[in-house]
């Protein structure tokens, strides 16, 4: 744990929750992916409405998100991260899978 109470291996390096602390405090794999699900959750977009992107960037896009969760299984099962990382390395193989198929793969 570093000096701002930073876990590796289960805490984001990208991100803190600020409420009074200036500092903030640190942002677990688990509580993230729960906040993304819940966002994810209320998104009411139509197909066709929203943010538009091109097959081929969807399918780079995906491919980073791949590798990031087989990264995160290999994390996991090498003991470099907590369980609780399973959790985000979920969400981003759905949403790889998901940009799969809005790039043509699926």
């Amino acid at each position: 744990m570093d000096q701002m109470g930073i876990d590796k291996s289960r805490h984001l390096l990208s991100r803190r929750r600020y409420t009074e602390d200036v500092n903030g405090s640190p942002v677990t794999f688990t509580e993230d992916a729960e906040a993304k699900r819940a966002d994810l959750g209320k998104d009411r977009t139509a197909p066709g409405d929203g943010v538009r992107i091109s097959p081929l960037k969807a399918l780079v896009i995906a491919s980073l998100l791949e590798e990031y969760s087989r990264r995160i299984d290999d994390g996991v099962k090498t003991g470099e991260l907590d369980q609780s990382a399973r959790d985000h390395g979920s969400l981003a193989q759905e949403l790889a899978e998901h940009l799969q198929a809005l790039g043509g793969l699926r």
